[in-house]
């Protein structure tokens, strides 16, 4: 109801403003009462649109960056003030059919004919309006199978006449642009179908936050215990610390006894084990599950990803230290290899693939497996000496991702590169004896 007061509120002072000035402008009275009584409207009637309620967990936690705002023309006499009014929506996939906005908020600033204006601005931000679960920090959460429009409209702000309607901009935000992440330079239109007077650059972007997974579980023999050690291999794919945070698991859905555990911290980047002592099941087929922050404690960039369920197949008699007390053959896991060295673009055959000098070398790394992968390092040595290392955050099924080090410096003659797929010592491959490539290049002299 808030949001819809201030609507209203917003809706009858511009349409005071309207009155005061249709008493100065002449020739005009019937177009701006006409502006006057599409405002009311669209602030009284109820939208068109009924947004369902929230799912439990957000796929993705959004913030749009303003960046500049190009002013094609501003059809008055010089530099003065507009008005940018920003809102996010939910719609059902017709830009006609929306719901109050979940954020919205009016940005003003001076400019006139042919200015670029830098804005520099965070959409959320302190002040403006936003519904339950919104924050400057935490930016939008957005939920998978919806449609969302991003909204921006500007005005001339000296008077508020049917001139002064400089257009507006909606873009889509689903899953099928993915979320519109990147950057973006639209001009939209004016309401008579026309090309808008300004032109905004902005930004989609995942808000800076952790984003936690696990990525594998592990079931290890404690010696002289009946009782076993169950550990969850978790990775923080995101951009920030997420300081403590809990894994649950779950035996055939239940929590055993003893079987949480808590870490202080996960830097972004990288991946550990975490491991609770528990007493597992003596025989057969059970479901093993890691919870990562099942109670919600730490706000991420996508809730959805927090559960990992492998197949367990415990040994015949307790105590066993056969081979079964593992994940079972068939358990999903990930199978880093590297398919590919490259350098300078292309594939080195022994004789004319580098220069003496600074050469550019890519590594591709890939995933085989049946699960996704953690975070691992792609570490590249030239006649055994390491040269270089990066860190990948992880790596989906069945995908790759080319890595690449510039500036690597190559003498003349024949060299042997070798690039290593190194894991956090979290992740449980399938194959553990595939993880690097050895090419043999030649340089020449650097013409």
């Amino acid at each position: 109801m808030n949001g819809i007061r201030t609507t209203i509120r917003d809706a009858l002072d511009r349409a005071r403003r309207l009155s005061s000035c249709f008493t100065r402008t002449s020739g005009r009275p019937l177009a701006v009462l006409g502006i006057a009584a599409g405002v009311l409207a669209t602030a009284l009637v109820p939208p068109s649109f009924a947004r369902a309620a929230d799912p439990p967990d957000s796929e993705l936690r959004l913030q749009v960056v303003l960046k500049q705002v190009h002013i094609v023309h501003d059809r008055d006499w010089g530099e003065g003030e507009m008005s940018l009014s920003l809102s996010f929506y939910e719609s059902d996939g017709e830009r006609t059919h929306q719901t109050l906005p979940i954020v919205e908020t009016t940005h003003t600033f001076s400019g006139s004919d042919g200015d670029d204006v830098v804005l520099s601005r965070l959409f959320p931000w302190e002040g403006d309006q936003m519904s339950s679960g919104v924050t400057r920090f935490a930016g939008i959460p957005v939920y998978g199978g919806r449609q969302y429009l991003f909204s921006a409209s500007m005005t001339e702000g000296d008077f508020f006449t049917a001139e002064d309607l400089m257009g507006k901009i909606e873009f889509p935000v689903n899953t099928e642009n993915g979320w519109g992440i990147g950057t973006h330079k639209v001009r939209g239109v004016k309401f008579d179908g026309t090309p808008a007077d300004f032109e905004l650059t902005f930004e989609l972007r995942a808000a800076p936050l952790p984003d936690l997974r696990p990525v594998g579980i592990k079931v290890l023999e404690l010696p002289g215990s009946t009782r076993e050690l169950l550990c969850a291999g978790v990775v923080n794919s995101g951009i920030a610390n997420p300081g403590p945070f809990e894994v649950t698991f779950r035996v055939n859905d239940n929590v055993p006894p003893g079987g949480k555990a808590t870490a202080a911290q996960l830097v972004s980047g990288t991946g550990g084990d975490l491991c609770a002592e528990v007493d597992l099941p003596d025989a057969g087929q059970h479901r093993l599950s890691a919870y990562v922050d099942e109670s919600r404690a730490v706000t991420e960039i996508n809730e959805t990803n927090n559960v990992y369920e492998q197949a367990y197949t415990a040994p015949l008699q307790a105590g066993s230290t056969s081979s079964q007390a593992g994940p079972t053959s068939g358990a999903a896991q990930p199978d880093l290899t590297v398919g590919a060295i490259k350098v300078n673009g292309r594939v080195p055959d022994g004789k004319d693939d580098c220069k003496d000098g600074k050469n550019r070398v890519a590594v591709v790394a890939k995933n085989p497996g049946t699960a996704d992968a953690g975070s691992f390092a792609l570490r590249l040595t030239v006649d055994g000496a390491q040269v270089a290392e990066q860190a990948v955050t992880g790596l989906e099924v069945a995908k790759e991702r080319e890595v690449r080090f510039e500036d690597v410096r190559l003498k003349k003659g024949e060299h042997t590169l070798l690039a290593v797929a190194v894991p956090v010592n979290t992740i449980a491959e399938t194959n553990e004896d595939n993880n690097e490539l050895k090419v043999t290049v030649r340089c020449t002299d650097d013409d």
